[in-house]
């Protein structure tokens, strides 16, 4: 057993191209923070706005860039934007669909860690009761929709769904909210969207079986966040295994032959696809924290480590930051930027990882 242990880790070292003597430089967590800063003000230098958003994003990025900033802060200790998050996380103008409601309870339940307003929680569980209430039914043996015409059983909304149910029980320690969160990972589990590679595909055919779709970067990272929560609700092992081993399949199966997280197909051109690795990051970064010492989080750790890495040293003029993390493709905005700023966030804690 051990020897195939230590067989996996290799092979996921071979495929994320770490094993060469100096693959990383020994940077410290304040140097991947003082990254983050740099990434954090050009954000609001070339992004920013005189209101509560950002420019050229879609209204669910809102949630992902609060989320980005919320955890720089926690690291950062630097609250100076705190008044400005609080302001944009209430906005809720453009939303379409339960999963962009279900990133801005998320975002709200993070934000709440630091300010500790509850009606950021009253917010989140509202939102969350009102979409299980109404969305979720015996279509496909359970779930919940995608969207409000009821047209799509999809991975995202789902495993947001998990994260939320998790934290919200963490939060008021009300047994509905573990019940839920159970329930949503059974049928996760059950649905068939998990592929044979063990990373989920985009979501459910109109017969209920897995429809092949890509397998997105953010939809393995809210999985791992899900499911690295979901431990810390049961205080128990087995679904923070369950993360790590998503997050090594996603390593092996996203990376490119350089070990840097890429797209399924390439480079995003979409405006959503921008910020899907950043959400991937965030997530892994949140897992690695929390995993007991040892090579595989080792590993995890020097992976994060890699890309941040490669992502500063392919920087354009300006800390502009592309959304194609090998630097071939010039792919800038709010929404890329907010990713390399996860990026570096989650850098800065795997730097400590032992």
């Amino acid at each position: 057993m051990r020897a195939r242990a230590a067989a996996a880790v290799l092979v996921l070292l071979l495929i994320c191209g770490l094993v060469a003597p100096g693959a990383a430089r020994a940077a410290t967590p304040r140097t991947y923070l003082a990254h983050a800063r740099a990434a954090r003000l050009a954000l609001e230098r070339d992004w920013g706005a005189s209101g509560d958003d950002w420019r050229g994003i879609n209204a669910w990025q809102r949630f992902v860039i609060v989320d980005a900033l919320t955890d720089n802060v926690r690291l950062s200790g630097d609250r100076s934007e705190l008044a400005r998050l609080a302001r944009t996380v209430v906005n809720h103008d453009g939303l379409d669909g339960n999963d962009d409601d279900l990133w801005a309870a998320l975002a709200a339940l993070n934000l709440r860690g630091l300010t500790h307003d509850d009606a950021l929680l009253a917010y989140a569980a509202q939102t969350f009761d009102r979409i299980t209430r109404q969305y979720w039914d015996s279509t496909c043996g359970g779930g919940l929709w995608w969207d409000h015409q009821r047209t799509y059983k999809n991975a995202i909304t789902n495993v947001l769904a998990l994260d939320a149910a998790a934290q919200l029980y963490v939060a008021t320690g009300k047994r509905v909210y573990l019940d839920w969160a159970k329930r949503e990972d059974s049928w996760i589990s059950a649905s068939g969207m998990l592929g044979a590679s063990g990373l989920l595909n985009d979501g459910l055919s109109d017969r209920c079986a897995n429809n092949g779709g890509p397998t997105f970067t953010y939809n393995q990272g809210v999985y791992i966040g899900a499911l690295t929560d979901l431990s810390r609700a049961t205080g128990g092992q087995a679904d923070l295994a369950r993360a790590q081993t998503v997050a090594e399949a996603a390593v092996r199966g996203l990376s490119a032959p350089s070990g840097v997280l890429t797209e399924p197909g390439g480079p995003p051109t979409g405006q959503d696809g921008q910020i899907f690795k950043g959400v991937f990051i965030r997530h892994l970064g949140r897992l690695v924290a929390v995993l007991p010492p040892g090579p595989r989080r080792r590993t995890l750790a020097l992976y994060i480590r890699r890309n941040a890495d490669q992502v500063w040293r392919a920087q354009a003029l300006g800390a502009q930051f592309s959304a194609d993390w090998s630097g071939t493709a010039r792919l800038t905005g709010a929404a890329p930027q907010a990713a390399a700023i996860a990026l570096f966030d989650a850098a800065a804690q795997a730097s400590t990882a032992p």
